[in-house]
Parts: C-alpha cells; structure tokens; sequence
C-alpha cells in the first residue's frame, strides 16, 4: 500500500528530511505514493527552503490527472488570493474542489454554471459543496465530538 500517512509508516511527513525524502521518491515515479495531503500549502510554502519549494511547485504545476501521486491541496481561501504562480493556476484549471463553511457563492476559486440559493445560505462549519465541473453537491463533513470548532 502507498498510502501516503499511515501511523508510523514511512510516508508520515514529521520533518523538511522526510519531506525532502517524499520529494525525491515523487520524482522516482516507481517510488510516489498514490496521494499527497497538504493541509495548508500556503503554510508549507512560507516554511520550506527555496529549493524544496521549487521543486514541489514543480510536480505540482506537472501532475496530469490520473497519475501518481494524486493532490489534495487545502488552504483558506483569503490566503490564496494573491497567488499567481504557475503551480496555483494549474490547480485551480481542474475545476474540482472542496468549498468548506459559508461563501461559496461569493468566492471565484471554482467556476460553476449558475448560482442558486443554497450557495448563498449560511453553512456550518462543517458543511460545504463538493465542486466537480460543473456538478455541484451539498455535502456535510465528519464533525468532531463535543463542543470542538
């Protein structure tokens, strides 16, 4: 299995070493894992060295759909707003996404045929639309227990 995070595996991502390892095995496509997570690629981007940044701008700016490893970037919306670099463009051409929490209607990161009433009501902050085109769904996220937001 290729999992990318499984507990104690390999491809858990603790230090710039492992990540500059992930990197190197994305290059050596035998070696990539099937997905990559990045919880907040603005973050990671503000943190790498200059040279590991490149480099994971580049295999992102290059993945093709179906290929290996599959990304799954995530960020808060007003952090992406002054991003245009190659990598983001690319990324955000695919027209495929998760909006989590209110403003779907009011943002301008997935193109969608037409708004409807739902995209302008409030959301918790644990539901959002899944973006797929030009298929819009409602969808609800696993909340966490107790009084966590």
């Amino acid at each position: 299995d290729n999992a990318l995070g499984l507990a104690g595996g390999e491809s858990v991502i603790s230090s710039m070493q492992s990540l500059d390892e992930l990197l190197g095995r994305i290059e050596d496509a035998t070696a990539a894992p099937d997905l990559v997570i990045v919880t907040d690629i603005v973050q990671v981007f503000e943190h790498m060295p200059s040279g590991e940044s490149t480099r994971l701008k580049l295999l992102i700016r290059d993945a093709k759909p179906g290929m290996r490893p599959a990304w799954v970037l995530a960020s808060e919306a007003w952090c992406l707003s002054g991003i245009y670099e190659d990598w983001y463009r690319v990324v955000t051409s695919h027209a495929a996404g998760l909006w989590v929490g209110s403003g779907f209607a009011d943002q301008t990161l997935f193109r969608y045929p037409r708004a409807l009433a739902a995209h302008r009501e409030p959301l918790g902050f644990c539901d959002g639309f899944l973006v797929q085109h030009d298929d819009i769904r409602a969808v609800r996220l696993l909340e966490p227990e107790g009084d966590a937001e």
